[in-house]
């Protein structure tokens, strides 16, 4: 509107003191207030376009603010979640770890370490299950200074399964010790035993031995159990004893037969469960360790048991060149 008043102003003020002609002056007014008009409406569409477009800007802004902020809560909350179970899983480890340890010594508790001070035999052992606790079971008694009866088993698998059967063998082992000394009796009888409690596909091989050293001789009887070896003082020679009947836990009123075995001074005898032999660099188990090998390291001539169980298990662990073994193993010496 001002301008609209400032150009009828300003077209008078021109016609009066310069005599121009009123109506070219009104088609230049015109085409004036013409384009001032289109240019007016140009600036204000563009303008309300602007205001308008801010605005939209300024609401998706926002809008999108608040998906980010959601989005940052959400991944926030997971985090602190996925940290939770974390946590809570570590200590689960801890815990396991710990209780494992603690059966670890619960079970090398029921095996013995040493035999009495000032016995006429010398004994050394190594127990070497593939978890924290295995399948591999030993277990003496002396009787007196010249007579021991001894136990080794295996059971099958390895791990937490397998030896929750050792406390088994060790109370029926110890139990039937009472009434009788011949180890195919015992046996017999833990068969019987085992039998009625074992899971189903479980089972157990064993040697048990009554050694009298006073008449040098060894009373054994086999459960289907690995060959046992005694290397001779004498001639140096080493003696393979195999004479294996069925494993224990499988067949009702199994029978088990008994030989006897000669021993002199300085003899030295080698028990062991199969995860020595059985050993293998490949998964096909065709490059067993094997017996031979493992004779031919017991074989060596040494000053004592200890140096000799050395050799045994120096010998195996260059075979597997320092790599963990499959499965679990125990090697036990005697030495008259």
């Amino acid at each position: 509107m001002f301008c609209l008043l400032f150009t009828v102003f300003l077209l008078n003020f021109l016609s009066l003191f310069f005599s121009i002609n009123y109506i070219f002056l009104v088609s230049i007014t015109i085409t004036f207030i013409f384009i001032f008009s289109l240019l007016y409406l140009l600036c204000y569409f563009l303008s309300k376009n602007i205001i308008s477009s801010s605005k939209l800007n300024n609401n998706s802004n926002i809008s999108l603010f608040d998906e980010y902020q959601k989005t940052i809560d959400n991944l926030k909350q997971k985090n602190d979640y996925i940290i939770n179970r974390y946590n809570r899983t570590q200590n689960i480890k801890e815990e396991y770890k710990k209780d494992m340890r603690k059966t670890r010594k619960m079970v090398l508790s029921l095996m013995p370490k040493a035999l009495p001070l000032g016995h006429s035999m010398s004994f050394a052992c190594t127990y070497s299950p593939l978890e924290n606790i295995g399948g591999d079971f030993y277990d003496f008694v002396v009787l007196d200074n010249n007579k021991i009866i001894f136990i080794i088993a295996d059971v099958t698998g390895h791990g937490v399964e397998a030896a929750l059967v050792m406390p088994m063998l060790k109370i029926t082992f110890n139990l039937f010790l009472k009434t009788t000394t011949s180890p195919s009796e015992i046996l017999y009888k833990i068969n019987n035993e085992l039998k009625d409690i074992l899971p189903k596909g479980y089972f157990v091989t064993a040697t048990i031995s009554f050694i009298v050293y006073t008449k040098k001789e060894m009373l054994y009887s086999s459960a289907s159990h690995t060959p046992f070896f005694i290397k001779s003082a004498k001639t140096n020679e080493v003696l393979e004893c195999d004479n294996s009947d069925t494993i224990l836990g499988l067949f009702p009123n199994a029978l088990y037969q008994e030989h006897i075995v000669l021993i002199n001074d300085k003899d030295t005898v080698m028990f062991y469960t199969d995860g020595i032999i059985d050993a293998s660099l490949s998964k096909n188990k065709y490059d067993l360790y094997g017996k031979n090998r493992l004779k031919g390291a017991f074989f060596k001539k040494s000053k004592n048991i200890k140096t000799t169980l050395d050799f045994v298990t120096k010998d195996f662990y260059d075979y597997l060149s320092y790599r963990i073994p499959d499965d679990d193993f125990t090697i036990i010496l005697f030495k008259f």
